[in-house]
């Protein structure tokens, strides 16, 4: 029997460490709902990055060419590992999902959510064209 017949019944595994907590990450989450610019400033370390990128992709550019603090790195620690981030904007748009004072500041409120401001159009005038009826404006 050779050596790659002796592995071929076997399932093997690996234990993957995480570099930061459980804890960490919730305290660095915490902070940036605290601190305004905590998040502006985490990414704008990773400005000169190339898009698109993934969570790891991310982590290694901040630790390897930015020298980010170790909250920065567990900030960055916190996305999601299987999405592909367009731009900074998609990166900054995911870490302040989990702050709670962002999500306030974006959230519908119940004033316009029982009164919505809609656009109204007269539909009466089937025989106009549909520029005429649909359009917002002339230009458009």
């Amino acid at each position: 029997m050779e050596n790659g017949d002796n592995l071929r019944g076997n399932v093997s595994s690996d234990r993957h460490t995480p570099s930061y907590d459980t804890n960490s990450i919730n305290r660095v989450i915490e902070r940036a709902s605290k601190e305004d610019n905590f998040i502006s400033n985490a990414v704008s370390c990773i400005k000169e990055m190339r898009f698109p990128a993934y969570k790891k992709e991310i982590v290694d550019y901040a630790t390897r060419n930015v020298n980010a603090d170790s909250d920065m790195l567990a900030l960055f620690e916190s996305l999601d590992g299987y999405i592909e981030y367009r731009d900074l904007y998609h990166v900054q748009k995911a870490l302040e999902e989990n702050n709670s004072e962002k999500k306030k500041t974006y959230q519908i409120s119940d004033q316009t959510r029982d009164q919505p401001d809609v656009r109204k159009r007269d539909t009466t005038a089937a025989d106009n064209s549909i520029k005429d009826r649909e359009a917002v404006d002339e230009t458009e």
